[in-house]
C-alpha cells in the first residue's frame, strides 16, 4: 500500500470515528435541515437550484447534515465491518473532512480500539 493511500485510509477512519461518536452521543443522526436550507451549498454557498446548479448532483453530509455542492463533496470509500466486506461509499461535505482531518491521531486510535473492543465482547 503505497504512503498516500494509507494517508486517505487514515482520514476515512476519522470520518467514520466521527460519525460513530456523533451517533452513540446524539443517540441518532441530526435532523434533516429545512427545505429552504438544502438551497445553497454550506461550504460555498452556491446556489443549488438555479443556473448550473440544478444540472450537477448535490449531497448530503451524513455528519452535519448540510447540503453540499457537487465540488465540496467529498466521497471516500469505506469497507464495512460485515462478513460481506462490501465497500460503503460515504458522502461527506468539505467542511466535515477537513475538521476529520484535523483530528489528532492518536485520541481517535485509542477510542476506536475501545470501540472495537466493547463490540467483540
Amino acid at each position: 500500500m503505497a504512503v498516500p493511500q494509507m494517508i486517505e485510509e487514515a482520514y476515512t477512519r476519522k470520518l467514520v470515528w466521527l460519525l460513530q461518536t456523533e451517533r452513540q452521543s446524539v443517540g441518532s443522526l441530526r435532523p434533516a435541515l429545512e427545505p429552504a436550507g438544502l438551497d445553497t451549498c454550506q461550504s460555498c454557498s452556491d446556489n443549488l437550484n438555479s443556473g448550473l446548479g440544478k444540472l450537477f448532483d448535490s449531497s448530503i453530509c451524513l455528519l452535519c447534515r448540510q447540503s453540499a455542492c457537487r465540488k465540496c463533496t467529498v466521497k471516500r470509500c469505506f469497507t464495512g465491518e460485515s462478513k460481506l466486506n462490501e465497500k460503503i461509499m460515504l458522502k461527506f461535505c468539505l467542511k466535515c473532512y477537513l475538521e476529520a482531518k484535523r483530528l489528532p491521531a492518536w485520541p481517535v486510535g485509542i477510542n476506536s480500539l475501545s470501540v472495537t473492543g466493547r463490540e467483540t465482547n
